[in-house]
């Protein structure tokens, strides 16, 4: 059985996409998830990035779409809390070397799909500093059921959020009709979820994420560690 997953800048998917994905990218950063993705699919990307310094660094890229906004569980205006790491800023935790707050605009999933024209949306990363959370729990059902895939980067290893809030959101989803892997070890850093009615997944292509890739990119990341010069495994992958 061929690959079945992709790995980018530390995130996780279900290897299903192609020139006609719409892909949503929540804490772009710099930019190097969108601009990768989009290198390697040909997708359209929407990419959201509240804190002004790191917006005003995203290159301008065919196919996508640069937002000024946090994705939260409400609309309007929240504080976002900026410390000494720029990609730590969070609308939910004080991060480290805290030292200004900001404004910014917040959006609902539910309002990024409807402002942007979508029906449904194939992938979307959430890197959004402990903000996951409140914006899991305050999504309806019908919207959630509007993603293909979420690939999350959980903030219970920095304490934004705790295991057991993680755990929670993991059962909803589940119920939902969502397959869940979690890529990393000893926290939820790195997991992803699939609808997989909506993408088709069968029963033997779960068995062998969950039995065969998993595996393997626990070794990768065992062999990064020793090897690589203190890289991660994803960041060999990218």
């Amino acid at each position: 059985m061929l690959i079945q997953t992709a790995n980018l800048r530390g995130h996780t998917f279900l290897n299903r996409l192609n020139a006609n994905s719409v892909v949503l990218d929540c804490g772009a950063h710099g930019g190097e998830f969108a601009r990768q993705i989009r290198q390697r699919y040909g997708c359209r990307v929407i990419a959201l990035e509240p804190n002004p310094t790191l917006f005003a660094t995203l290159p301008k890229l065919e196919g996508v779409t640069s937002l000024p906004y946090a994705l939260g569980d409400r609309d309007g205006v929240m504080d976002l809390q900026i410390g000494d790491n720029y990609e730590a800023s969070s609308l939910v935790a004080r991060p480290a070397g805290h030292h200004s707050t900001v404004p910014v605009q917040v959006r609902t999933l539910a309002t990024v799909i409807k402002e942007a024209g979508l029906n449904e949306i194939d992938l979307v990363k959430l890197d959004i500093e402990g903000a996951e959370i409140p914006l899991l729990a305050s999504t309806p059902d019908d919207v959630i059921r509007k993603v293909g895939q979420f690939t999350i980067e959980f903030h219970d290893f920095n304490h934004y959020v705790t295991p057991e809030q993680v755990r929670t959101a993991l059962a909803r989803m589940r119920k939902l009709g969502f397959f869940d892997c979690r890529m990393t070890r000893r926290d939820h850093g790195d997991v992803f979820l699939v609808n997989w009615k909506r993408l088709g997944m069968s029963f033997l292509t779960r068995w062998w994420v969950l039995g065969i890739e998993k595996s393997l990119f626990g070794l990768k990341r065992i062999i990064a560690r020793r090897f690589g010069g203190g890289q991660s495994a994803a960041q060999l992958s990218t």
